[in-house]
């Protein structure tokens, strides 16, 4: 028997069938959400609902963003029905996703993550395409990224962040690939970008000659 709690949760709740269009996409950006139960904030995702003109025909859309603090997963999308701005927890099975509205009180204060965005313009910055896929390693996806940066020198960053990010066993089948743009300056944040999906990922702070 269901309790009252349970109950008003599921009344509540966005309930997203593994059928949907964004399914493999919120499962993607709960990747972010922090485990840290001292950083209670963090343990949510933040929805912001406005107005995107495309083409010159606005639309309604969502943009959905989790953090841990030291990665960031966002998500824009035109297609979940009854998102409202504030803050949701996630609940994730294999076969649903509920999204549970919570109150200022419950979430707390998430940070202003738009802060946390590379700002490119009149700064140095490099980029390199990627390809990730299902049969590739960390190592490798991780070997491209510091041979790209060599010249300018060694940046490292989290191997399960970064792998994560680029949704190694999320976005694929079991065979199958998705193109990723990448760009950072030295010693700066890594931002991935694929169509509808935006990542930063905080660089590791490495010794001088460290091995990897």
């Amino acid at each position: 028997m269901k309790t009252i709690t349970e109950e008003m949760i599921e009344e509540k709740a966005i309930s997203i069938p593994k059928s949907h269009p964004e399914f493999v996409n919120l499962k993607w950006l709960a990747k972010a959400i922090s485990r840290d139960k001292t950083r209670h904030p963090l343990q949510f995702i933040r929805v912001e609902i406005g107005l995107d003109c495309r083409d010159d025909e606005p639309e309604d859309f969502a943009i959905l963003v989790a953090t841990c603090g030291r990665r960031m997963h966002k998500l824009e999308t035109s297609r979940i029905d009854g998102l409202e701005t504030g803050g949701y927890s996630m609940r994730l099975t294999a076969s649903e996703i509920m999204l549970i509205p919570e109150d200022s009180e419950t979430t707390g204060r998430f940070p202003t993550w738009r802060q946390v965005l590379p700002r490119w313009e009149g700064k140095k910055w490099f980029g390199v395409e990627l390809r990730a896929s299902v049969e590739s390693t960390i190592g490798i996806t991780t070997a491209r990224l510091n041979e790209a940066c060599r010249e300018r020198g060694m940046i490292a960053y989290n191997d399960g962040f970064l792998s994560e990010a680029l949704g190694k066993g999320t976005l694929y089948g079991v065979r199958g690939y998705r193109d990723w743009k990448a760009r950072t300056m030295l010693h700066d944040a890594l931002e991935l970008t694929s169509g509808e999906l935006t990542a930063v990922v905080m660089p590791l702070r490495v010794k001088e000659n460290s091995a990897f």
